[in-house]
């Protein structure tokens, strides 16, 4: 039971770090994001989370997925601030794009339609000189 309650511990903890995030700007100089708008293809998110789960976090890159104007991380509703921060951003963007990626820097740095795939993503960020330092060290 000790065991059980310390895993439990462990999760909520991690888990909430994220959750507390009350602003697109928190994850500036510590994660990418890729924003997807799943009022299109809905599920896509976590296909893609699913079966790149190694090359996401070896990018920092952390997903939020949009359906119509609800905002998602982790699957999770995000709080009104978080919501209204994001949308405010790649709203109009979502309207003609798909999927958005946003450097560590905080800018938006693509726009990708769904048949692009995860791989043009992947490279794209692993050709971006923060990217490139990251992987020299």
């Amino acid at each position: 039971m000790n065991k059980l309650h310390t895993i439990a511990s462990i999760f909520l903890l991690l888990s909430c770090s994220i959750f507390q995030k009350a602003d697109l700007k928190d994850f500036k100089w510590k994660n990418r994001v890729l924003i997807i708008n799943e009022s299109k293809k809905e599920g896509l998110s976590s296909k893609i989370k699913k079966h790149h789960f190694k090359e996401f976090k070896d990018r920092d890159l952390v997903q939020i997925k949009v359906i119509n104007n609800d905002v998602f991380l982790n699957e999770i509703l995000t709080s009104n601030p978080m919501t209204q921060s994001i949308l405010s951003i790649v709203k109009k963007e979502l309207e003609n794009y798909d999927m958005i990626l946003i450097g560590k820097d905080g800018k938006i740095k693509h726009r990708y339609y769904f048949d692009d795939g995860v791989d043009i993503i992947f490279k794209d960020i692993d050709s971006m000189p923060m990217r490139i330092r990251e992987m020299n060290e």
